[in-house]
């Protein structure tokens, strides 16, 4: 999902910008000088900026020799050849000493979002109080894979197409159907994968993938740049004794360890459904502990990679006795490494019939960037515990319905899960988590979800949430500890918001929205004289282009084109 509207502006409301982040966190987020650039009366910095690109998204990293928690770090970009310039978030200085991560420590990290694939832009970020600045110019990842060999796979095959063969960065090898024609893989449950990728710049394109004993598509040992486009996966993974399915056997999966060198994995517009059996819900007990959290199929599985990847626009679904456990995601939700890894995106796609996580982004969370998402029928829409680098952006999602068991409670599950707490007596979390824009849509009393921003029982830690519409038939915010580092403001939002926080939502509005279904930015927007029309706070690079005085809250722009989910 791309927000595409004209007359892309620059926000420089001193006011607006002092306010945005409130008290503590103003210091590391708000521009009291009204986002100021001088041309002169700067210092180039003697120590390097670095950006890691994608398609639409660039991590920035930089250890200033003046940086520090209380010194602001601006961000303006322009693509290379244009005169303006344009007002990017400001990026978060991390002051912590981690021991596990000792080159992530006391440096400015963030990202730009939403810039055009195959471009090269020219940025500058600059600490405002005492003029270090430093200066990158990177290239978006073009859309455009350059092809050295193609093999046209046979219309039908029972057996595994088994990949060995590399290319190089200036040709990918492809693998697809006949022009014109289509190419079916079934193994019938006779053979563990349908695909099995051992080679690096290689691409797997309109496959329909059928039958395989564990995973679709096997992505095994250290393969990289492997793009997985326009395939229709099913009928995938083990039934165990109990006639459930066997854990985390997906559509797609990576190596279960020593992954740290798969990255640039590019996952999109396929359909990964109904796996051959399905995960237990909460309410039903598996193995000798009966545990009862859900254990089964996944669409999308990576362990610890190297990340950089993409995975947008797929369609994940399922049916009655075949629900996913989650939709994507890993098994270590305590960590620094997890998934999806640093540096990757994951937008525009659609995730339903799902019994925990819609998306469990969880561990590190370096510079991951997670939007345009829509979620339905599932338990949990976002498992993000925890963050423990950062920062992670959640930004322009609409989560429908929760769902707890078939049978019941289509009004339980959150929209967010957000733990920090101590394993094993290391600490994971309080990395910078950004929540913007985001719609949690009821469609009646009964159909939604009941919480919104929750650490479910632990810690809520370095949350920033603004813009969002929180529509909760019990709590918004679930925060009982409020942490001074959370800054929770400017919401639309139904439900309370945890016991005493006063400080919470100083300037958010406690009421319902009313949505225009006719209106032709689709279904999602605010009526006009809606609450939250018009009225909420611009933030740089993420409310950019909003259509009247001010921000609308939510996922969709009234004026803007609608939101689109899914294949294109």
């Amino acid at each position: 999902m791309l927000l595409k509207v004209a007359g892309l502006r620059v926000i420089a409301r001193a006011a607006l910008a002092g306010c945005l982040f409130a008290t503590p966190v103003a210091a590391a987020d708000a521009d009291p000088a009204g986002y100021q650039f001088p041309s002169d009366g700067t210092q180039t910095s003697t120590r390097a900026m670095t950006a890691v690109p994608t398609f639409s998204s660039v991590s920035l990293y930089w250890r200033a020799e003046f940086g520090s928690a209380e010194r602001t770090a601006l961000v303006r970009y322009r693509q290379t050849g244009t005169a303006e310039w344009r007002q990017a978030h400001p990026l978060w200085f991390d002051d912590r000493n981690q021991s596990a991560v000792p080159d992530r420590n006391r440096e400015y990290r963030g990202s730009i979002v939403l810039l055009e694939p195959g471009t090269e832009y020219e940025i500058e970020a600059f600490v405002s109080q005492v003029g270090e600045v430093a200066r990158v110019t990177v290239e978006t990842w073009s859309e455009e894979f350059p092809i050295a060999k193609t093999v046209t796979l046979p219309t039908r095959s029972a057996t595994t197409l088994t990949i060995t063969d590399s290319g190089t960065p200036a040709g990918y090898i492809l693998y697809t159907a006949p022009t014109g024609g289509s190419s079916e893989i079934d193994v019938a449950g006779a053979e563990d994968y349908d695909v099995h990728v051992k080679g690096s710049y290689v691409i797997v394109r309109g496959l329909t993938l059928k039958g395989a004993r564990k995973h679709g598509i096997y992505l095994e040992g250290d393969v990289h740049d492997v793009v997985i486009e326009d395939n229709d996966i099913s009928g995938w993974g083990r039934v165990a004794a109990d006639g459930q399915g066997v854990n985390m056997d997906s559509a797609i999966r990576g190596a279960t360890k020593k992954a740290a060198a798969q990255k640039r994995f590019v996952i999109q517009r396929n359909r990964l459904h109904h796996p051959r059996s399905g995960a237990n819900s909460w309410m039903e007990p598996r193995g000798k502990k009966n545990n009862r959290h859900p254990k089964g199929p996944q669409a999308i599985s990576l362990f610890d990679t190297g990340g950089n990847h993409v995975i947008r626009h797929n369609e994940i679904f399922s049916e009655a006795g075949r629900y996913f456990n989650d939709g994507m995601g890993s098994y270590r939700n305590f960590s620094y490494a997890g998934f999806p890894g640093p540096d990757s995106d994951i937008y525009g796609n659609t995730i339903s019939q799902v019994w925990d996580d819609a998306i469990e982004s969880e561990g590190a969370n370096q510079n991951v960037r997670i939007w345009g998402n829509y979620t339905d029928q599932v338990f949990t829409a976002l498992g993000v515990s925890a963050t423990a680098v950062g920062p992670l952006y959640i930004f322009r999602n609409v989560t429908d319905r929760g769902q707890y068991t078939q049978e019941r409670d289509m009004n339980s599950g959150v929209f967010i899960k957000a733990q920090s707490k101590a394993v094993k007596g290391t600490f994971y979390g309080g990395g910078r988590v950004y929540v913007y824009h985001n719609t949690l849509y009821r469609r009646s009393r009964s159909e939604g979800v009941r919480i919104g921003i929750t650490p479910s029982g632990k810690q809520l830690l370095n949350y920033v949430s603004r813009n969002n519409i929180l529509d909760n038939t019990e709590g918004a915010i679930v925060d009982p500890k409020q942490d001074p580092t959370n800054s929770l403001d400017f919401d639309l939002y139904q439900g309370r918001v945890s016991a005493g926080a006063r400080r919470y939502e100083e300037n958010g509005t406690k009421a319902k929205p009313v949505y225009d279904p006719a209106s032709p930015s689709g279904k999602y927007t605010l009526s006009d004289g809606s609450a939250g029309h018009d009225s909420c706070v611009p933030i740089p690079n993420f409310s950019d282009g909003y259509v009247g005085k001010a921000p609308d809250c939510g996922a969709q722009e009234r004026g803007a084109s609608p939101l689109e989910f899914g294949r294109p």
